[in-house]
């Protein structure tokens, strides 16, 4: 059996996300994988747009590399679609996939995969090259409502409508967002985010770089993009003077304030084999964001990942995780920093509730999901 991912990020790269899950249970299956990440090119590099642009290098370079059943690589465009003058027009943004170096196409069957079981399509970008593979069934995965980013081109987003509409069946992770279209499409099913359950029930040491941070601790996981209230976390760290803050991931906003902090610990990016570790020796886990319309469809992966190592979470309130009804303290702007404090207080309470949370949304439970549907079962 083989599939096609067409995604947005690297196979390797710094991040893991849905995808990156599901393929892996589909490779436990004995699955062949081609994972193929978002077109990249001289552009991006200049503006550094794409995240993990060295390994998307290699992986056009070298590609597509071979990972056992999973072959991946990283096309070269000659037409980059961006939100940008030109780059976002409709005929940059259609043809991006197409006009790549190699021919994408041309790669696809090159390596076996021109009629494959399954199309996994998580980037809308690579839509109009469906028409050039013969797959048996075709998957859309809606990870977030891409109408509310800044950068998302207006065409993009087109795609994306066309390519749910023309999907067997399109996988929608945000209740919220899912409500919006199910009135529209017939075809769409609500498959939440996950959390790969076994990875964070390793017992692991304490990070080097921790040792020389008093507890408690306070910690996020994530990217510093600009829903993140960054203005918040000063707020708190200030207030809560003998709590450590620490920030794990990608640097994409600016900290600047933050790190005059003592108690704030702008850790950069750690590799996910090692992030719980840094979440078992943690006392909060946090997830601060703004009250903005891209938050309500936000659906937190990093909401499970902390509380299947039992951390007790405090979270801003937000429409999509208040669905949820998880086992955590969801708050207003101004009783954030109580809330830590009391989390701290009563952290060993509950903590079986809330690691029993995680493993009933493990991404095992939500695979078992997406086989059960029998437009899928290839």
């Amino acid at each position: 059996m083989k599939a096609i991912f067409f995604e947005s990020l690297p196979y390797e790269g710094t991040f893991h996300v849905g995808s990156h899950h599901f393929a892996k249970c589909f490779l436990r299956d004995g699955w062949e994988i081609f994972w193929i990440s978002h077109p990249f090119s001289p552009f991006h590099y200049m503006l550094r747009e794409k995240k993990d642009f060295e390994i998307r290098i290699r992986g056009w370079r070298k590609g597509p590399i071979n990972y056992g059943n999973l072959l991946y690589y990283s096309p070269f465009t000659l037409l980059p679609s961006g939100n940008y003058p030109i780059l976002r027009s409709k005929f940059f943004v259609k043809n991006s996939a197409k006009a790549t170096i190699p021919k994408l196409t041309s790669i696809i069957k090159k390596y076996g995969f021109a009629s494959p079981d399954l199309i996994w399509l998580t980037n809308s970008l690579f839509h109009p090259l469906l028409g050039s593979i013969v797959a048996k069934k075709v998957a859309v995965r809606v990870a977030d409502d891409i109408t509310q980013f800044k950068n998302i081109p207006e065409a993009i987003k087109e795609l994306e409508l066309s390519a749910i509409e023309q999907a067997d069946a399109a996988f929608i992770v945000s209740r919220n967002l899912f409500e919006n279209l199910k009135g529209e499409y017939d075809n769409v099913i609500h498959l939440p985010n996950g959390v790969d359950f076994e990875h964070f029930q390793n017992r692991v040491s304490e990070p080097e770089e921790l040792k020389n941070i008093s507890r408690p601790r306070v910690i996020y996981v994530g990217s510093t993009e600009y829903w993140l209230d960054v203005d918040l976390i000063e707020e708190c760290a200030r207030k809560l003077t003998s709590f450590h803050f620490l920030l794990v991931g990608p640097h994409t906003t600016n900290l600047s304030r933050l790190s005059t902090l003592k108690n704030v610990n702008i850790l950069g990016m750690r590799p996910y084999d090692s992030i719980p570790a840094y979440l078992k020796h943690s006392d909060v886990g946090i997830i601060p964001f703004k009250q903005i319309p891209l938050v309500n469809s936000i659906h937190p992966i990093k909401l499970y990942e902390y509380l299947a190592v039992g951390l007790p979470v405090v979270a801003s309130r937000w429409k999509e995780i208040e669905l949820l009804n998880p086992p955590a303290y969801l708050v207003k702007r101004d009783e954030f920093a109580d809330a830590i404090k009391t989390a701290y207080e009563k952290k060993d309470t509950g903590r079986d509730e809330r690691m029993e949370f995680a493993k009933k949304n493990s991404w095992n439970e939500r695979y078992k999901m997406v086989l059960k549907y029998s437009r899928l079962t290839c």
